[in-house]
């Protein structure tokens, strides 16, 4: 279940970030009901290629404000 909360996460990520960069958004899972199969198909979706670590503190900002540079750096380690 726990995986397939962080999937679900990952999506929602995807939808309110990726889509403005060209990020397809894959589809969530039902955590009651996905099969242990189905569920690392769908991990695998949702993390290959969806690398959010390549927008910029801006970009973040333009989804919301709130964004600043401690919470950018926690979100993006890759780029200190």
């Amino acid at each position: 279940m726990i995986a397939a909360h962080i999937h679900n996460v990952r999506c929602i990520w995807i939808k309110m970030m990726g889509v403005r960069h060209g990020i397809a958004i894959p589809r969530t899972v039902d955590p009651r009901r996905v099969r242990a199969s189905e569920l690392l198909r769908a991990l695998s979706r949702s993390s290959d290629g969806r690398d959010l670590s390549s927008l910029s503190l801006s970009d973040w900002r333009r989804y919301d404000t709130r964004f600043d540079e401690e919470i950018f750096k926690a979100i993006t380690p890759k780029r200190q």
